[in-house]
């Protein structure tokens, strides 16, 4: 008989196998950075918009040069609190994201979309200087509201960004 020491052979398999899982792990890791990036733009510009709002609200209020009267100053604390609210859902959300990843569930009520959709297009204070239509029936859908109210103030919020001088919307 004749014996041949295969050591070294099974060794580089063993090597070429490890490899094999190490490139699959690195493009894995790619992968949830690339995803990670995205969630971390999409979140930065979900908090942008409420904040914007706050602080331009705050700052009109504290303009010495500027007299609001008392139904402008009580308007503009009511929007304030609205864009506070919005930025404790969102937090809320964040949160929400954890529960789902570890199996929760999407919690969906019924909702009325054009009530929803009114009050989006009420509390979005970057469409003031917007003409803006709103058109909608009564439509009612089971939804987690939280979120189709994000996603309407994402598509409005890139509206009158992408938008020319004089757009017209129509919603």
């Amino acid at each position: 008989g004749v014996l041949f020491d295969i050591t070294e052979r099974k060794r580089a398999e063993a090597l070429e196998s490890d490899l094999r899982v190490e490139r699959g792990t690195s493009q894995e890791l790619r992968e949830l950075n690339e995803m990670k990036n995205t969630f971390l733009t999409a979140l930065s510009h979900d908090f942008r918009t409420p904040l914007a709002a706050i602080l331009g609200l705050a700052v009109t209020m504290t303009r010495v040069e500027i007299q609001l009267s008392k139904p402008e100053v009580l308007d503009f604390s009511e929007r304030i609190a609205g864009q506070a609210r919005k930025l404790d859902r969102l937090v809320t959300d964040l949160l929400d994201l954890e529960r789902l990843s570890k199996g929760g569930q999407i919690e969906r009520t019924p909702t009325d979309i054009g009530l929803l959709v009114r009050r989006v297009m009420d509390d979005a204070l970057f469409l003031s200087a917007h003409d803006v239509v709103i058109e909608v029936g009564d439509v009612k859908a089971e939804v987690d509201p939280v979120k189709v109210e994000r996603i309407l103030e994402n598509l409005l919020a890139n509206a009158v960004e992408h938008s020319g001088p004089g757009a017209q919307a129509h919603a």
